[in-house]
């Protein structure tokens, strides 16, 4: 009898042992994964917000728009920025790093389907052209949404981003950056 109740209470424990160590390990996990999309996140929006404050032509390239007006929910950022002053002309000299006149790009790789990536690629002319992202930076990746509005008036870009890592051990299976994408607002300081 004595033995039967050892037994009971051994069980009874190991059992409370083996809840405990499931709701730790799901709640390691979701930590885990909130903060890794977390980062992702600011990571991408530290080059952005950096680059963004300097740019001067933002989305001049697009097809059929007009550089002067404002755009909403594009799912990709075109501009330049300034690289030199022209003392002769008394101009700045946009270009990207590599180029004058050349353009930098924000937009999403999708060629796999399973993991979306926010790259920086830069190009001569339209992004469009992009084609081969190995060229490209990554900024962040498991992207799910990227949107990005412009306010020509205020000179003021809005990104919006939201990253999701999913993962069947995760509760609901995925984890997002937040119940909706995270946003930032950037001023443009330069006039183009």
């Amino acid at each position: 009898m004595e033995l039967l109740v050892v037994v009971v209470i051994f069980g009874g424990i190991m059992g409370a042992l083996l809840i405990s160590f499931l709701v730790s390990r799901s709640s390691y996990l979701s930590a885990d994964s909130y903060v890794h999309v977390q980062q992702e996140a600011r990571r991408a929006f530290d080059v952005m917000v950096r680059e963004l404050r300097e740019a001067g032509n933002v989305d001049a390239t697009c097809a059929g728009c007009d550089p002067n007006e404002d755009f909403t929910d594009r799912p990709r950022a075109n501009f330049q920025v300034a690289l030199s002053y022209n003392a002769g002309t008394g101009a700045i000299v946009w270009g990207n790093e590599n180029q004058q006149n050349g353009w930098v790009h924000y937009l999403l790789n999708q060629t796999v389907p399973t993991n979306w990536q926010l790259v920086r690629c830069l190009s001569n002319g339209s992004d469009t052209n992009i084609t081969n992202f190995a060229a490209c930076r990554v900024l962040a990746n498991n992207v799910q949404t990227f949107q990005v509005d412009y306010a020509n008036a205020s000179r003021t870009v809005t990104i919006s981003l939201e990253i999701r890592q999913t993962s069947s051990q995760l509760p609901g299976g995925a984890m997002g950056t937040s119940p909706a994408p995270l946003n930032t607002q950037v001023r443009l300081r330069n006039a183009s």
